[in-house]
């Protein structure tokens, strides 16, 4: 296993690992991510000063509409942003944002939404494989657990992945199993889409339906959190209380 001395990860920083047998463009990834976030920051931007000058509501969406984009398309495993609220507060008509009719506001947010977390989601398929190609890492794809979980994936891989991008499930083993697994980029990208489009208008149409103010967001989210840690805890005490059993 490579030694991950300061020296050596720079060295894979600026230096492009041996292993390319996934047949990705990392690097060029890379480039095409952070040039597009400072467009979408620009355009940001332009609705912020626009709208600050004249008021106008279509510069107020914009302005807001590009922090939203810019959010989800951070949020991942390793930038684990949440994204319920936001959702939420765009999608209410209480915010005062919308420039469409009710419908198809939603399904502006829910696709503009659905586009940014999959654009995050193809930053970390590309991460991933950029760590695989360090050392031996790449070796797991030789494990019994990651063979039994493959062979498991390959029946329906599509669908899973649109499945657990519908449910809200705070760690998406499906997902790293379709980058490991070198599943094809252009259908990753679009079961993302597809998954996350179902779950943010659902969560929009509820936002809309029900006239949420930011009170009431607040409360969702923080009811949100404390059932992700008991969750967490519950874990922890379980895993302690089967390990503590075994001990002879």
């Amino acid at each position: 296993m490579v030694e991950l001395s300061p020296k050596n990860l720079l060295l894979y920083i600026f230096a492009t690992p041996q292993r390319k047998d996934d047949v990705l463009h990392i690097r060029a990834w890379f480039l095409f991510y952070a040039l597009y976030m400072i467009a979408v920051c620009i355009l940001s931007n332009w609705g912020y000063v626009h709208y600050s000058r004249t008021g106008d509501n279509i510069a107020k969406a914009v302005w807001f509409l590009g922090l939203f984009v810019f959010y989800f398309s951070l949020a991942c495993t390793y930038i684990p942003l949440p994204t319920v609220w936001l959702i939420l507060l765009l999608a209410s008509p209480v915010c005062g944002l919308a420039i469409l009719t009710p419908f198809w506001w939603v399904v502006m947010v829910a696709g503009l939404g659905a586009f940014a977390t999959s654009i995050s989601h193809t930053n970390e398929y590309h991460f991933i494989t950029y760590l695989l190609r360090l050392g031996k890492i790449h070796l797991l794809k030789q494990t019994r657990i990651y063979l039994w979980a493959h062979k498991q994936f390959k029946v329906w891989p599509f669908l899973l992945l649109v499945v657990f991008n519908v449910l809200p499930v705070p760690a998406d083993p499906v997902r790293w199993l379709a980058i490991i697994s070198g599943y094809p980029l252009v259908k990753f990208f679009l079961a993302n889409w597809i998954g996350r489009f179902f779950r943010y208008g659902i969560l929009a149409v509820i936002a809309e339906s029900l006239k949420l103010n930011l009170i009431h967001i607040i409360i969702i989210s923080a009811a949100l959190i404390v059932l992700s840690l008991a969750g967490v805890v519950f874990q922890h005490i379980r895993t302690g209380t089967a390990t503590a059993s075994s001990t002879p």
